[in-house]
């Protein structure tokens, strides 16, 4: 809206209409079933602004990312974005679309390289920091990952993604006190803002997992009061019941969401947890997760993707425990056929590669 009431004011203002196509193309993100629509109106924000000036580093970085998004064009997205990065240096979001891709193509360590690069140039631009902190956990250096993270915590309010990626962190690492202190800190800090009642739901299972019921419960009520009737805090609540050993008030719950949620296109989490659960559960947990799957997925599974196929693999495995060898050989073919073609196409893509930042 805000780049749409710059071009009313002023329609031969370039940077307005890149600035639209760019936001454009992150909305996709959040309205997959209007990706197509989006796109093409993205794609027109660009030639109108590269139109007006074809040089316009903006532009070029937002081209770059539509041939990514769109195209899946690797190569043509990283040579529009390093023309955009030639000229502006200091857009991060362009240099984090440029790590992006090269992450995407394999080429870790100029991935890395290069997000080493933008930090010195903007070494408190919070979605690098917090992204070169995942590699660097993932590489097993946790304390210089816990070193630039709390690097943000000193600005006067530090960034919600630094709070959650600290949370992450420390709860991965068994640092349980440090994890609690800090979901406390953003759950409390961004109630209400961008769903960060999800970090308060993150501290009601650290409880739970703890055996600290009556805390567990009083943040999970409290969450709950927050947003009544919201779908994932009754998820959350499903999987304390689940750690507390009530199974089958767990599958009560969801069979009651399940029912009440069933066009709710937010139900992939529910269904990752409610498989993941079945797995070591009972029979009728097993069944119940089969069949939600069946019923997310259709009997083809063309709605599985490459990003959930981990969902079908947990999927694969209940069918074998239940004795449903055949179908759980056709869902593994599925899988298998849609991890080749990505390989194909982008020489295998990794799940954090899957997500945009901005």
């Amino acid at each position: 809206d805000s780049f749409d009431r710059a071009i009313a004011i002023d329609p031969n203002y370039p940077d307005a209409h890149a600035g639209r196509a760019i936001a454009l193309l992150l909305l996709t993100l959040v309205e997959p079933l209007k990706k197509e629509e989006l796109l093409l109106s993205s794609r027109q924000s660009i030639d109108t602004a590269l139109a007006m000036d074809p040089d316009l580093p903006i532009g070029r970085a937002a081209l770059g990312l539509w041939l990514d998004v769109a195209e899946r064009d690797y190569a043509a997205a990283e040579e529009e974005i390093r023309v955009a990065l030639e000229a502006d240096p200091t857009n991060a979001n362009a240099a984090n679309w440029l790590i992006r891709v090269l992450d995407i193509q394999g080429r870790v360590p100029e991935a890395m390289a290069e997000r080493e690069l933008a930090l010195k140039r903007d070494p408190l631009n919070t979605i690098l920091t917090v992204n070169l902190a995942r590699d660097l956990a993932e590489a097993g250096d946790f304390y210089r990952a816990e070193k630039i993270l709390r690097r943000l915590l000193e600005l006067p309010t530090p960034p919600a993604p630094a709070l959650g990626s600290l949370h992450t962190l420390y709860q991965n690492y068994g640092r349980f006190v440090e994890a609690t202190e800090t979901a406390k800190v953003l759950g409390l800090t961004y109630a209400g803002q961008d769903g960060r009642q999800g970090m308060l739901a993150s501290l009601a299972l650290i409880y739970a997992q703890l055996g600290l019921w009556d805390e567990a419960y009083y943040w999970q009520d409290f969450i709950e009061s927050a947003q009544p009737g919201d779908l994932f805090a009754l998820l959350n609540r499903s999987l304390l019941q689940k750690y507390q050993g009530n199974h089958e008030g767990m599958v009560q719950l969801l069979a009651q969401i399940a029912e009440e949620h069933a066009e709710d296109p937010r139900q992939l989490p529910f269904i990752a947890k409610l498989i993941v659960a079945a797995m070591n559960v009972d029979a009728a947990d097993r069944a119940l997760g089969i069949e939600l799957f069946e019923s997310a997925y259709g009997p083809d599974l063309q709605k599985l993707t490459y990003s959930v196929a981990v969902i079908g693999q947990a999927f694969t495995a209940a069918l074998r425990v239940a004795g449903n060898t055949e179908r759980a050989d056709e869902v593994f073919a599925r899988i298998a056929d849609l991890q080749q073609f990505q390989q194909d196409r982008g020489k295998g893509r990794s799940p954090r590669s899957l997500f945009i930042t901005a």
